[in-house]
């Protein structure tokens, strides 16, 4: 239920910067996707402890990103996700690592949802 309810939410943001892209016809929208793939391939070299226990686990990792901005990118709607396939049944999972509505006004930025923010400079300084 929770998966269904997080692509029906990504599905109206997406559809929704189309729309706001349709009704504003002196405003240049700007689209960027990207999709990174990443293969990866595990071999262990022991000798397996357990009968039909594989030593070799291939996978596949895909990374979608989507922004759409408009209001001379003012305003921004960014998606960025991740799906693995793998052997290794524990290891294939999908999660939304940010999904995000951003609004600029002078010095100030609101942005609403999940975004990821990196702290790595102020922590340096304790």
């Amino acid at each position: 239920m929770k998966k269904k309810c997080i692509l029906a939410l990504l599905l109206y943001f997406l559809w929704s910067s189309y729309g706001l892209a349709q009704d504003q016809d002196d405003n240049k929208v700007n689209k960027d996707f990207e999709l990174e793939v990443v293969g990866e391939y595990r071999y262990f070299y022991d000798n397996a402890l357990f009968e039909n226990q594989s030593n070799q686990f291939p996978s596949i990792a895909f990374k979608p990103k989507y922004v759409v901005d408009w209001d001379n990118g003012y305003q921004s709607i960014n998606f960025e996700g991740f799906f693995r396939l793998d052997r290794d049944r524990s290891r294939t999972h999908g999660d939304i690592r940010e999904l995000y509505y951003q609004k600029s006004k002078g010095n100030l930025d609101v942005s609403v949802g999940l975004k990821k923010i990196y702290w790595g400079v102020v922590e340096s300084n304790h």
